[in-house]
Parts: C-alpha cells; sequence; structure tokens
C-alpha cells in the first residue's frame, strides 16, 4: 500500500483523513469530485497543514485477501475484520510518522462509512492526541443500534472538538436522524447542514478548514 502523503516542517499536527465505503484514499486528491476531498486536501496544503490517508481494507491497493470480500457490499460477517484491519493500516500510518516526534496533536477527518473506522481509531491507545474530529456525512444507523451505530460511541467524542457535516437530501441517512443524534452530541461538539445530499457541496470544505485553523 502507498500512502497519501504531504508534510511541512511547520506543522505541528497531522491530519488523518480517512475516506468512505466504495472508494480509495484518492478522494482526497479529486477536486470538485463526490466528496471534495481534493478542495480538502488543496486547502490544507495552502494553509501547510500535514495529512496523510490509507486505503481502507479491500479498497483501492490494499486488496482483501477472502475472495467473496465485495467493498460495495461487505457482509456482516466479513464486516469485523473489514474494521480491523483497515484501523490497524491507519494505526501504522500515523505510528510510522510520529516517531520523528515531529507532531503535537492528530487531528481525523473522515467521510461517509470512513467515520466507523474514525471511531474505532479513536477508541485506540493513541501515542498522541487528538485535537479535531470532522465527520461528512456519517453514517448514523440509527435503526441498526449496535456497537458501530455512532449514538453508541459518543464518548469518543467528549475530549475533542467535533464537526459534523449533513446533507439535508442524504440519499444514505435521513436527516431527521441526523437532527435526532445531534442533541445527544457532547458539548464541544457543532454540526452544519446543507441543501444537498450525500455527496456535500464544496462549501463543507471551507468550513472544514475554518474550523480546524480555529483549533490548530
Amino acid at each position: 500500500m502507498n500512502m497519501l502523503l504531504k508534510e511541512f516542517p511547520t506543522s505541528h499536527s497531522l491530519t488523518v483523513l480517512i475516506h468512505g465505503l466504495e472508494s480509495s484514499k484518492d478522494d482526497w486528491t479529486e477536486k470538485n469530485g463526490f466528496t471534495k476531498g481534493g478542495n480538502l486536501t488543496a486547502l490544507l496544503e495552502d494553509n501547510e497543514l500535514s495529512y496523510c490517508a490509507q486505503d481502507l481494507y479491500g479498497h483501492g491497493q490494499f486488496k482483501a485477501d477472502e475472495p467473496g470480500f465485495d467493498p460495495t457490499d461487505i457482509s456482516d460477517e466479513l464486516w469485523p475484520l473489514f474494521i480491523k484491519r483497515s484501523v490497524r493500516a491507519c494505526l501504522e500510518a500515523i505510528e510510522s510518522l510520529c516517531n520523528s516526534g515531529a507532531y503535537q496533536s492528530l487531528n481525523v477527518i473522515t467521510y461517509s462509512g470512513g467515520s466507523q473506522i474514525g471511531v474505532e481509531l479513536l477508541k485506540e491507545q493513541l501515542s498522541l492526541p487528538v485535537a479535531v474530529v470532522a465527520m461528512a456525512v456519517p453514517p448514523l444507523q440509527r435503526d441498526y443500534d449496535d456497537e458501530y451505530s455512532l449514538h453508541n460511541n459518543l464518548d469518543v467524542f467528549s475530549n475533542t472538538k467535533n464537526f459534523f457535516f449533513f446533507g439535508i437530501a442524504d440519499e444514505e441517512t435521513p436527516i431527521e436522524d441526523c437532527r435526532w443524534l445531534v442533541p445527544q452530541l457532547p458539548k464541544n461538539s457543532v454540526h452544519f447542514e446543507y441543501q444537498s445530499g450525500h455527496s456535500l457541496p464544496v462549501q463543507w470544505v471551507s468550513d472544514c478548514l475554518s474550523e480546524l485553523l480555529r483549533v490548530v
């Protein structure tokens, strides 16, 4: 696996970018695409903020070992394995970059299904504190109400500054579920709503960067 990486000697925080399902780390290089990920990394570079991204398990160059693994429809049987190996890849990337001692904190930015990897990553004993968590159109899984549902993992956001970006016409998550979640979020959380679907407008990128700069 090749890591998407851009480092600046003046950056004291490392931003970890986690792509969504059926995608790859290349989402973070495509300007004006579905996720606007390339717009975000361009702004990070303009502000000399270091970032990295890995392919999740079974996506991009991170090939799955199981012949039945389908990134467009990950089975319930393979889901825990997908989570475990994706988190491990992110951890290894973070550890390799933070060993230099150049960074003082981490930021975690996710899109769509990548939020579940982000949540599991936050449960790990990371070598550096996480300052900011930003999640764009996270699947809430309110009806599933299982161990991966966002509302059952809100404790991981208790010590970070959190930003959530929702599309009012999101095809994956009803806005009613998003508005149901908002009052449950820790007080150190802010949410944004856009007149869009699961593909957020580029405005989410500038909003995310503005909020990130307030913290770092």
